[in-house]
């Protein structure tokens, strides 16, 4: 079973509703690589939020969130992956072993990459061809609408 460790990405790249917290700056409640300072406290979305380095195995060791510089989550049905990359390292899910991740992840369930305000949308190929339309909700409780195509 995989623990955050030093990892705290999540505390600066998502909104957190309840704290009044913004995406991409630091909660005021993270003690950065160390951990949540009011923990035993901490709002609900950060108790139900849960990466998927954290959830599931099969993802390689080395895409953990704070070595990659990108924290990966799934929408509430599980139908698509977001990618939620640091905006002071804007292209690293284009790169190196996250970006041939991504690629192959890709090819198999649709990814959406958010970094601030722009939006990256990879598809498989039978998708691709139809558009889609994504409805994509934030843990702040954010919800955009958007349509896409390869």
């Amino acid at each position: 079973m995989r623990t955050c460790g030093e990892c705290t990405l999540c505390c600066k790249l998502l909104a957190i509703r309840e704290l009044e917290k913004p995406a991409y700056k630091w909660c005021s409640h993270c003690n950065v690589g160390q951990g949540c300072s009011i923990y035993e406290k901490r709002p609900q979305s950060c108790r139900d939020f849960e990466c998927l380095w954290l959830q599931d195995e099969a993802i390689p060791e080395d895409l953990k969130p704070c070595d990659v510089k990108a924290v990966m989550a799934t929408n509430q049905t599980g139908e698509v992956i977001q990618v939620h990359v640091d905006p002071a390292n804007p292209d690293v899910w284009q790169k190196g072993r996250l970006g041939s991740f991504l690629q192959l992840i890709g090819q198999k369930i649709p990814v959406i990459v958010v970094c601030g305000d722009k939006r990256k949308l990879i598809v498989p190929e039978a998708v691709a061809k139809e558009g889609i339309t994504f409805r994509e909700e934030q843990v702040d409780g954010t919800v955009i609408e958007w349509k896409g195509k390869r």
